[in-house]
């Protein structure tokens, strides 16, 4: 039996990083503790900036947000990308289709409307960290 690959968008790692119970926090961890996780160098550097920024500071430390960021990397494999997407609405979000496309995602988890509207996408479940703990927990 394959082992389960997940994609997980931006949004969803930083409110895991900042509300560690939240239900993206929750969906986080039940992924990591089903699979794998699947990155691309794009979307990780996306992580890398976003969890830098300064508005971040009144919940998190900058060295604890660094550690979230290598502890999660080393979680995953990232893979090349071979596969250009351009379905969303949203084109920055198109690197999270194209590392679903090219690790044969089981699921993209992810806040963003403009990529839950496109659930399946090329055989990858897209849901919310809600509805992805409705139907993994």
């Amino acid at each position: 039996m394959k082992t389960p690959m997940f994609v997980i968008d931006t949004n969803v790692c930083v409110s895991r990083v900042i509300l560690p119970k939240s239900v993206a926090g929750q969906a986080v961890d039940l992924a990591i503790s089903m699979g794998d996780l699947a990155f691309s160098e794009a979307t990780l550097a996306e992580l890398d900036d976003v969890l830098k920024r300064p508005k971040f500071q009144k919940y998190i430390s900058v060295d604890e947000r660094h550690e979230f960021f290598l502890r999660l990397s080393r979680m995953g494999s990232v893979f090349d990308i071979d596969h250009s997407v351009t379905l969303c609405r949203d084109p920055k979000d198109n690197k999270f289709l194209e590392v679903a496309l090219c690790s044969s995602a089981t699921c993209l988890l992810t806040g963003d409307q403009d990529l839950l509207e496109l659930h399946p996408f090329s055989g990858t479940e897209i849901l919310s960290p809600a509805s992805f703990l409705q139907l993994y927990r």
